[in-house]
Formats: C-alpha cells, sequence, structure tokens
C-alpha cells in the first residue's frame, strides 16, 4: 500500500510541475502552443518524466536526494526536463505568440 501512495504522490508532484510550467509558457509568456494549455501540459509531463527518470538513474542521485524525500521526485530534473519539451515544441512552432 505504500508503494501505491509513493506513486500516487510522485505523479502528482509532476503533474503539478507540469502545468505550472505550461501555464508559464502559455499564460505568462503567452506562447501559441499546439494544443493550448492541456497539450503543452502533455508535453512537459513527458519531459518531466524523462528527466526524472535520468536524474534517479544516473545524474546527482547522493546531491539532490534531499528533495526527494516526501515527493519522490527530483524537483529540478522534472522541471528542466519539462521546460526544455515546451522550449522545443515553441521552436518548433517558429516561436509564435498567441494572438488572444
Amino acid at each position: 500500500m505504500e508503494a501505491f501512495f509513493k506513486f500516487i504522490i510522485k505523479y502528482a508532484v509532476l503533474v503539478a510541475i507540469a502545468a505550472a510550467v505550461s501555464w508559464y509558457f502559455y499564460y505568462f509568456r503567452r506562447k501559441d502552443i499546439f494544443g493550448k494549455f492541456a497539450g503543452g501540459m502533455v508535453v512537459a509531463i513527458l519531459g518531466a518524466i524523462i528527466f526524472d527518470l535520468i536524474f534517479t538513474l544516473h545524474f546527482m542521485k547522493e546531491i539532490l536526494d534531499f528533495l526527494t524525500t516526501r515527493t519522490y521526485v527530483h524537483i529540478p530534473g522534472a522541471f528542466l526536463g519539462g521546460f526544455l519539451a515546451l522550449y522545443v515544441l515553441n521552436k518548433i512552432n517558429h516561436d509564435q505568440d498567441r494572438r488572444n
């Protein structure tokens, strides 16, 4: 049962990080993202999961261990992954601003 709660907490934190990154690109910077806010969230979730796995498996496990005590997520890695995924998506879309 504890493993189930770890799973739920981990992915809830990843979804929250993805929502924050998508909000930053879509509402704050007013970039035209494919799929609008929800599409940006999907891309950011994928980027956050990939970078969380990379940081968990290979890099800085001991250095960033204090950040994963309650969330089970490498928070800087997840933010970096979500941000880079939306940055690449934005560049693919030729860095267009929203019209509305």
